[in-house]
């Protein structure tokens, strides 16, 4: 049986390079932002991990993400990054689905 769009869930992280400028982490932080809560508003459930900086987080988003379970993943890549990190945490789930988000920046 297939799930509406209002059934669906998704695992959510997001991949910022960790060397920006505060200013520019905002910018791109609020740019991810937007992205969740455009899921959300058009009713998937989404299951949010704390964003992957620097290899140091991939495990703590991993786990986060683990916490629930979720139809698919959705990585958001705001701007340039360094692809290990999203390799290191999306290889955890590639039993689902995978939607990679690149957000223009």
């Amino acid at each position: 049986m297939k799930k509406s769009l209002r059934e669906l869930s998704t695992g959510f992280v997001s991949f910022i390079f960790s060397e920006y400028l505060p200013e520019t982490r905002k910018v791109l932080e609020g740019m991810v932002n937007e992205a969740e809560n455009y899921l959300k508003g058009i009713g998937i459930k989404v299951v949010s991990a704390s964003p992957v900086y620097e290899l140091n987080d991939v495990d703590r988003a991993i786990n986060e993400l683990k916490r629930e379970d979720f139809d698919f993943i959705t990585g958001v890549i705001p701007s340039w990054l360094d692809p290990s990190l999203v390799v290191a945490v999306l290889k955890e789930f590639l039993h689902k689905p995978i939607l990679l988000w690149c957000l223009p920046s």
